[in-house]
C-alpha cells in the first residue's frame, strides 16, 4: 500500500485508486476510468505519471524529450511546441505546459458540489434548490439587476416575494399580495401560482385562488395590480365591460361552475392581450366543455381584468399531438404526458402554461403529469395564432420532441433511475427574458429521490423550490434546453458581464474530431439529456486537441468545456489549456460529484449528469484571440460544448 506524500491517502500504487478513495469517501461506487488523485499539491507528481503511463515508459518520453529540446532552444517554463494528432488531418499546434502560469480554479474538488459554495457567485450559479417555493414566477428588472420571484408556498395565504442579484442567493423580501379579509379571494391558507406581468405602465398578478366551500371548492383565477413589483393589490374598479369590480366580486366572473387554475397572460405584437390556463374539463362550466382530462384553455382579454369569454378556446389535451390526433388506439401520440404513477383511472393532468412567440411562431409551454410525479415535465405546442390549431412536435423516431425539461424516461425505466439524486419534479415553467437571453424558472423537488415528507426537508414549505436552466431557439424558432442541472452554470451576460464569446461572429472552431461534421456540436449549445452521444463531437484515443480562433483579441475570463452525456465516453482530466503568449492552465480534473451510480442486475452502473462540465475560472482575465485545449486519452472521447467567457 502506498500514500500520496501530498495528500496523505492510501492508494494501490497508482492516481486511479487515490481518486477512487476520495470519491467513495462522497458516497460513491469507485470509477472504473482513468481517474486520478484529487490534491492540490499532489497534481504535478500525478501528471508525470500520467504522461509516463501514455507514452509507454521512462526512456520513450526522455528520448522524446530531447529530440525536442534540440529543435526548439526557446522554451519558456518547461513550454515547448507541439502538434496534436487527430485522423481527420486537422493538425492543431499549441505551447505544451508542465504546470499552470497563470492562476485559475477548476472547482473539482471532491464533494464541491454537495457542501462546498466556494464558487464565484458573480459568474456562475448552481441549482442547489435555496428558492423556498413552488411554481415560480420569476422577473428579471434590468434597472435594479435583480431577480423577483413570487410562487406557491404551501398552507400560505399569501404571495410573497424573494430578490436575487445571482440565482443562487436568495432575500426574503415580504409579502407581495394578501386577499384582504371579506373579499372573494380572502382564505387563511393557499393562493397558488402567480403569474406577474407588466402591462401598460401597471404589473399585474394572476394568480389561482383554491377556493373554498361556498363556491363548491371550485379554483378560481383573480388578478392583483401593483405599480412595483414588490406590492400588489387585489383588483378593484370598472373593467373593460362596464362593470364595477369591488371586493367582493370575483375578477373574472362567468366560470363559478368550473376548476381553472395556474393563469398567464401574453401581450402579443399588436397589443392584444390573451389568458392562457389549466381547465379541469371533469369538473366543466358547460356540457359542452365536459371532458376526462384537466387541457390548457385560452382566452382573449379585452383589458388586463376583463376577459371575452366568447373567444374560450381548447387548445391542448393532454398525451394528444393535436385535438385531432387519434394515434395508440386512440390514447394520443405523445405518451410521456401520461406517464404519472399518480393518477387514478384515466385522468391526466396539463397546467402550469407558458407563453412565448418565437419567429412568428406561437409557443405555449404547458407541464403534464402530477406534481408529486418526478415526471413532472414540461413539454410545448406550436401554433400559427394565439387562439389557433395547436400541434405538440412528435414522431415515433423522436417520441419526446416536445418535452422541454425533465426526466426523459418512464417510471422504472433507466433514465428515471439516472435522474434520481439529481433532478426531479421539474415543471411548472415561467420563462425569464434576460436582457435578449431567455431561461426557465422551475421547481424541483427538494427531496432530489422522490416527493414524500421528511423532517430534513421541513425548513421548506412546500417541498419544491426553485430551479433555473437556459431556454435556446434554433434558428427557425424550435426551443430547447439543457437541463435540468445541478452543477455550475454560466449566469447571464446582464448579470456577469460576461458572454459565451464561442457561439459569437468572427469565431472559427478546428478540432481533431473523428468526424469533421461533428465539430460544429462544440459551439451549438446543445447537449444530451439522455446519456447518449447524439450532440457530441467524439476524439479517438490519443492527443486531440480542440482550437478556437477569434477575428480579434478577446478578454478571457472563464472556460466551461461540457463532458460526454454518455459515460463511456466521458473525460476525468484535460492536459491545459494554451491562451498563447505562454499562458496556459494545465492538469485539470472533472468533479466526481457530477457522476451518479445505479444498482443494475450486473452490479453498479455510472452515469454522467447531463450538461456538466470542467470549469476553468481564471483568477485574472487574459487577452488573447486563440484557445487551444488538449486532452490525452487512452480511449475514444467526447465532448459537449465549449463556452468562453
Amino acid at each position: 500500500m502506498t500514500v500520496c506524500p501530498h495528500c496523505r491517502v492510501s492508494g494501490g500504487g497508482d492516481k486511479q485508486n487515490f481518486y477512487n478513495q476520495l470519491f467513495v469517501a462522497s458516497g460513491n461506487a469507485p470509477v472504473a476510468t482513468n481517474e486520478f488523485c484529487q490534491c492540490r499539491n499532489g497534481r504535478r507528481q500525478n501528471r508525470h505519471y500520467d504522461e509516463k503511463r501514455r507514452n509507454g515508459h521512462l526512456m520513450k518520453k526522455y528520448l522524446s524529450f530531447l529530440f525536442a529540446v534540440m529543435l526548439c532552444m526557446t522554451l519558456v517554463l518547461g513550454a515547448c511546441t507541439n502538434t496534436g494528432g487527430g485522423d481527420n488531418g486537422d493538425k492543431i499546434t499549441y505551447t505544451k505546459y508542465a504546470n499552470s502560469t497563470i492562476d485559475a480554479d477548476d472547482f473539482s474538488l471532491v464533494n464541491q458540489k454537495k457542501s462546498d459554495d466556494n464558487f464565484d457567485h458573480n459568474i456562475y450559479y448552481r441549482n442547489d434548490l435555496k428558492l423556498d417555493m413552488g411554481d415560480p414566477m420569476v422577473v428579471y428588472d434590468d434597472e435594479s439587476k435583480l431577480f423577483y420571484a413570487y410562487g406557491t408556498r404551501g398552507g400560505y395565504s399569501s404571495i410573497d416575494y424573494y430578490t436575487s442579484d445571482n440565482l443562487t442567493d436568495w432575500t426574503y423580501g415580504g409579502v407581495a399580495f394578501q386577499a384582504p379579509q371579506g373579499s372573494w379571494a380572502y382564505r387563511t391558507d393557499n393562493i397558488w401560482a402567480p403569474d406577474v406581468q407588466k402591462i401598460g405602465n401597471k404589473y399585474y398578478m394572476y394568480f389561482t385562488f383554491p377556493g373554498n366551500a361556498a363556491n363548491g371548492n371550485h379554483c378560481q383565477i383573480g388578478v392583483a395590480v401593483g405599480d412595483s413589483l414588490t406590492k400588489f393589490e387585489l383588483y378593484t374598479g370598472v373593467n373593460a365591460n362596464g362593470q364595477n369590480i369591488t371586493l367582493a366580486d370575483n375578477t373574472f366572473g362567468g366560470m363559478e361552475n368550473a376548476t381553472i387554475l395556474d393563469p398567464t397572460v401574453f401581450e402579443d405584437d399588436d397589443g392584444k392581450i390573451y389568458m392562457y390556463f389549466s381547465y379541469d374539463t371533469t369538473k366543466a362550466q358547460t356540457a359542452e366543455q365536459e371532458g376526462k382530462y384537466a387541457e390548457i384553455w385560452g382566452v382573449r382579454l379585452l383589458d388586463p381584468v376583463t376577459w371575452d369569454l366568447s373567444t374560450l378556446t381548447r387548445l391542448t389535451v393532454p398525451g394528444y399531438k393535436n385535438l385531432n390526433d387519434t394515434g395508440n388506439n386512440g390514447k394520443g401520440s405523445v405518451e410521456w404526458e401520461y406517464w404519472s404513477a399518480s393518477f387514478t383511472g384515466e385522468f391526466r393532468c396539463s397546467e402550469g402554461p407558458y407563453m412565448i412567440k418565437k419567429n412568428g411562431k406561437y409557443i405555449l409551454t404547458h407541464v403534464s403529469n402530477s406534481f408529486v410525479d418526478n415526471q413532472y415535465n414540461v413539454g410545448y405546442a406550436v401554433s400559427d395564432s394565439p387562439l389557433g390549431e395547436y400541434d405538440k412536435p412528435w414522431s415515433e423516431e423522436d417520441p419526446l420532441a416536445n418535452m422541454l425539461l425533465g426526466v426523459p424516461g418512464n417510471v422504472g425505466s433507466a433514465n428515471d433511475a439516472r435522474y434520481k439524486g439529481m433532478q426531479t419534479g421539474t415543471g411548472h415553467a415561467s420563462i425569464v427574458d434576460v436582457n435578449g437571453e431567455y431561461m426557465f424558472a422551475y421547481h424541483a423537488h427538494v427531496n432530489r429521490d422522490s416527493w414524500g415528507v421528511e423532517t430534513e426537508y421541513s425548513q421548506y414549505t412546500d417541498r419544491r423550490a426553485g430551479a433555473f436552466d437556459y431556454l435556446y431557439f434554433t434558428e427557425d424558432g424550435t426551443p430547447y434546453t439543457n437541463g435540468p442541472t445541478w452543477s455550475l452554470q454560466r449566469l447571464p451576460e446582464a448579470i456577469s458581464g460576461y458572454k459565451n464569446l464561442a457561439t459569437g461572429s468572427g469565431v472559427t472552431v478546428r478540432a481533431e474530431t473523428i468526424d469533421k461534421a461533428q465539430v460544429k456540436y462544440l459551439t451549438d449549445n446543445r447537449t444530451s439529456r439522455v446519456f447518449d452521444s447524439a450532440s457530441d463531437a467524439r476524439f479517438a484515443a490519443g492527443t486531440r486537441s480542440v482550437e478556437i480562433k477569434f477575428d480579434k483579441a478577446v478578454s478571457v475570463k472563464a472556460v466551461n468545456i461540457y463532458n460526454a452525456a454518455d459515460f463511456n465516453l466521458f473525460v476525468s482530466y484535460i492536459d491545459q489549456i494554451d491562451f498563447g503568449n505562454n499562458k496556459g492552465v494545465a492538469n485539470i480534473y472533472f468533479n466526481p460529484a457530477y457522476i451518479g451510480s445505479r444498482e443494475v442486475t450486473s452490479g453498479t452502473q455510472q452515469y454522467i449528469y447531463p450538461h456538466t462540465a470542467f470549469t476553468v475560472c481564471l483568477t485574472q482575465p487574459v487577452t488573447t484571440d486563440r484557445i487551444v485545449i488538449t486532452i490525452s486519452s487512452d480511449k475514444d472521447f467526447a465532448l459537449g460544448e465549449i463556452e468562453i467567457l
